[in-house]
């Protein structure tokens, strides 16, 4: 019999959410991801960055949807799974 133990798990808590742009448009089978950007820390530049980005989006059909994720491949997600609710 073997006594050693299995490895404990861990979290990583240093990474935390932020707020993220995720620009993209809806599809027929899903959200269609074109951009990704992490927002500003200031609510000023973060503001200005979301006009900026939802015009070039409303310009080519699309929108921008903030979300909250521990990375961009995180916001990328959330965006698609939220646009299935």
């Amino acid at each position: 019999m073997n006594n050693t133990l299995a490895p404990v798990p861990t979290v990583d808590l240093t990474k935390r959410e932020r707020e993220f742009f995720v620009v993209g448009t809806d599809e027929v089978d899903g959200y269609e991801v074109w951009h990704i950007e992490e927002a500003p820390a200031d609510p000023l530049d973060s503001q200005e960055l979301y006009d900026e980005l939802s015009w070039d989006a409303y310009d080519a059909f699309g929108g921008v949807s903030p979300v909250f994720a521990i990375s961009h491949a995180h916001a990328a997600g959330i965006a698609r799974r939220d646009c299935r609710l």
